[in-house]
């Protein structure tokens, strides 16, 4: 769908302002981040290098559908949806857990990404606040 008040080139902004912008943009990377490790596995699959193809198959289907799920997500920041707050708040909690097990596990690298991009994604989305009701 193409707006009318957005020139070629330029991204709409979301009703909530930066902040939904900010929240939308993270959820964007976050897919992208997902889908790069789903076509990982597929990857090793193709090559032979699974264990199991059926357990890495499973584990790269699962992967690409939360990918997709978070692209809607990040779609419905920058089209100013308002029930995209809550899942985003959800997602990124529940990534929190997940960078401690990446410390804990030797990983800190990786782990300061998705612990910073979360926590930046939680700032950003309590400060978009809830949708206007009529």
């Amino acid at each position: 769908m193409i707006r009318a008040d957005v020139s070629a080139g330029e991204l709409p902004t979301p009703s909530g302002g930066p902040a939904a912008a900010v929240a939308g943009t993270v959820c964007a990377v976050h897919a992208l981040g997902l889908l790069g490790v789903g076509a990982f596995y597929v990857w090793e699959i193709a090559k032979g290098e699974q264990d199991s193809v059926a357990r890495a198959l499973t584990s790269a289907v699962l992967i690409v559908v939360v990918a997709v799920g978070l692209a809607v997500l990040a779609r419905g920041w920058f089209g100013s949806a308002g029930w995209a707050r809550t899942p985003t708040l959800v997602w990124n909690a529940l990534l929190l857990p997940v960078a401690w097990s990446l410390v804990q596990s030797g990983h800190a690298g990786i782990a300061a990404v998705v612990g910073g991009t979360a926590l930046v994604a939680l700032a950003a989305a309590w400060r978009a606040g809830p949708p206007d009701r009529p």
